[in-house]
């Protein structure tokens, strides 16, 4: 069995907008046939949560401004729906690798 791929979903308050972020992400990968994990936080603690939990990935609620030691994708195309596709493509060609 695979390991599920453990991503982190991070917004200012790590509540409102990373909850619709994470509802995207997760029926957007399933219905690819990808089963992941999440957590949330706030984008402020990020950096924090990726050793300690073993992250594959981290998505923002607004742009990339900091470097991760895992790949990180701005999440704002769930919140708008433009470009939804072509994100969650990426982000599960990063996760599969």
């Amino acid at each position: 069995m695979k390991k599920k791929k453990k991503i982190l979903v991070a917004c200012g308050s790590g509540i409102a907008t990373s909850t619709i972020i994470m509802d995207k992400l997760k029926n957007g990968l399933k219905k690819r046939g990808v089963e992941i994990e999440l957590e949330q936080c706030k984008i402020s603690e990020a950096e924090n949560y990726i050793e300690d939990l073993k992250l594959d990935a981290v998505v923002l609620n607004g742009t990339v401004n900091s470097e991760y030691s895992v790949p990180a994708f701005s999440g704002l195309s769930f919140l708008t729906g433009v470009g939804e596709d072509k994100l969650l493509d990426e982000i599960e060609k990063e996760i599969k690798k």
